[in-house]
This record gives C-alpha cells, sequence and structure tokens, in this order.
C-alpha cells in the first residue's frame, strides 16, 4: 500500500491558518464580499470542521424578510475530484423570525458551519460552496482530510525521528511537519519540513528506508537556513506581518496565499504572489512582502 500523508499540503499551507480568504465571487458583479475563517487546513478522518463565514454587503441596500443568517443557506464541503462526495453536516435551520428588513451597505453578516469526517471519508483536497442573498461563493481547495497513520507507518516514523535526531541534533522536531511515502516496493520515505508560525519553509529533511526497515540514506535541503529564524520569531511578529501584507491585498480578488522566504538584506518575511490581467490578453505578476524579523 502506498500512502501519501498530507497529499496536496505544499498548495494549502501558503493561506495562514487561521487567514480570512479575500473575495473571489462566481458572479463578478456580487454586491457580497465573502471571507471565511478556518483553526486549521489538515484534518484527520473522524475530526471536526468547523468555517466560520463573513459577508459584507458592499453594494445597494438588499430586502429581505427574515434575520441576517436566513441570508446564508446550506453549504457544502465537497471533494475535488468528486463533487458527489460531500462531508456530513446539520441541516441548516431558517429562524421564524418574519420581519422586512434591508440589509444596508458596509452591514455584516456571520454563521458558523460545523462538517464531520469519520473513517469513510474520502482523502484529498475539499473545496467549500456557500450561499448568501440568492448567490453563492466557492473556495477552492481550502482543506485537506487524511486518514490516521497505520501502525507500521507510526513505528518507521519512530526509526526516522531517532535517526534525524541524531543526525541533526540541532533540529527541532515539534517544528516540522511529516511526510510518510511507500513505494511499490515496500520502502518507505519520511520527509521533515520545518514550518514556522504554521507556515512550511524550504528547510526540509529526508530518510529513506530499505524494505526490511534499515536506513539507505538522507538528504537535507537548506539545512538551519530557515531553523536559524526560530528563537526570534514570535505569535504577535507573524501577526503583525499578515494584518500588513492582508491590507496591501485588499483590492485583488485572489492571491497565492502567504508563504516565507529570507530577503537580500537576511530577514525572514511573509509573503504573498498576485496574478493581474494586462494589456493583450497578458497578465503580470506582482509580489507583496513584510518582514517579520531577522537574526537578532
Amino acid at each position: 500500500m502506498k500512502r501519501i500523508l498530507l497529499l496536496c499540503f505544499t498548495l494549502i499551507l501558503l493561506v495562514s491558518v487561521t487567514t480570512s480568504c479575500n473575495k473571489n465571487n462566481s458572479n463578478e458583479s456580487s454586491q457580497w464580499d465573502f471571507s471565511y475563517t478556518i483553526e486549521k487546513r489538515s484534518f484527520m478522518q473522524g475530526e471536526t470542521i468547523c468555517i466560520t463565514v463573513d459577508v459584507t454587503n458592499i453594494g445597494k441596500g438588499y430586502e429581505f424578510v427574515g434575520s441576517n443568517v436566513d441570508l446564508f443557506g446550506p453549504a457544502e464541503l465537497y471533494l475535488n475530484s468528486n463533487e458527489e462526495q460531500t462531508l456530513e453536516t446539520l441541516p441548516f435551520a431558517n429562524t421564524s423570525d418574519a420581519t422586512k428588513r434591508v440589509f444596508k451597505n458596509g452591514e455584516k453578516a456571520q454563521y458558523t458551519y460545523y462538517f464531520y469526517t469519520n473513517e469513510n471519508s474520502p482523502e484529498g483536497l475539499y473545496t467549500f460552496k456557500v450561499p448568501f442573498g440568492g448567490e453563492y461563493k466557492v473556495f477552492e481547495s481550502i482543506l485537506v482530510v487524511n486518514a490516521p497513520p497505520t501502525e507500521e507507518e507510526l513505528a518507521v516514523e519512530d526509526l526516522a525521528d531517532a535517526f534525524i535526531t541524531k543526525e541533526y541534533p540541532a533540529l527541532s522536531l515539534e517544528n516540522c511537519r511529516v511526510d510518510i511515502n511507500q513505494n511499490t516496493k515496500g520502502e518507505y520515505s519520511v520527509e521533515y519540513t520545518l514550518t514556522i508560525g504554521g507556515y512550511r519553509t524550504y528547510e526540509s529533511y529526508h530518510v529513506k528506508f530499505n524494505a526490511d526497515k534499515t536506513v539507505r540514506n538522507s538528504y537535507a535541503n537548506y539545512e538551519g537556513k530557515y531553523s536559524a529564524y526560530l528563537p526570534y520569531v514570535t505569535a504577535d511578529k507573524i501577526s503583525e506581518a499578515e494584518e500588513k501584507l492582508t491590507k496591501q491585498l485588499e483590492k485583488y480578488e485572489t492571491h497565492s496565499g502567504f508563504y516565507l522566504s529570507i530577503d537580500d538584506q537576511g530577514y525572514l518575511c511573509l509573503n504573498a504572489e498576485v496574478i493581474v490581467d494586462s494589456l493583450f490578453n497578458d497578465h503580470e505578476h506582482k509580489f507583496f512582502s513584510e518582514r517579520i524579523c531577522g537574526l537578532q
């Protein structure tokens, strides 16, 4: 059996664990500005997924009957590779409020959706579709669902942990995300990717095993390059960079998501890329960056 933990997690981790995504409406003339908040981007089968949606009216007043919550509707969280595969959720309950109201420009509404996974929930990337005020919003590839590791995989990870700890004693495994792969010959490879503030870095460590679980070889990418910043990074510094970057990106409908880099001056930075249309059916890449900290 071949198992790949966090199959497409590289894409997902470009986005902050708590970042609210910018507007990307299915209807370009929409008067609604959608965003969502999610606790994390990777879930194991059996976990409950909580997604909070915020909608702001950026157009004219919208007349409706009920409360602001009634403007929402049943949402779907479906598998990218098969839209028929949706996660279980509670039925959407409208209020009994029959008051006529106007949802004014600048007014906000919020609703929290819960989705449930079990051992039969398909693994892979999931897309979130939520209705509001007669329209709907699609957030693509917002999370991944994985099966829990098997006993054999846990045993291989223990062997890899022991090897990496001995080979790279300065590395803190607590700051690493682990990917385990097995090929058709029964050989395992384990990859440790350093994360800072929930974001993947380019620093990674790899161990490859023979079929008998003995180590065949190992190697590292950017060894110590990003982990050197760990003593100087704080949650406040990351949040400050996120807020500044989010403000710069407000006028764009979509962006790459946030990712880390080191600039020419040696500062750890939070970055994002935007692709905008230009003349003659061409496009332009715009890059945004905010410094988090240096090696002080």
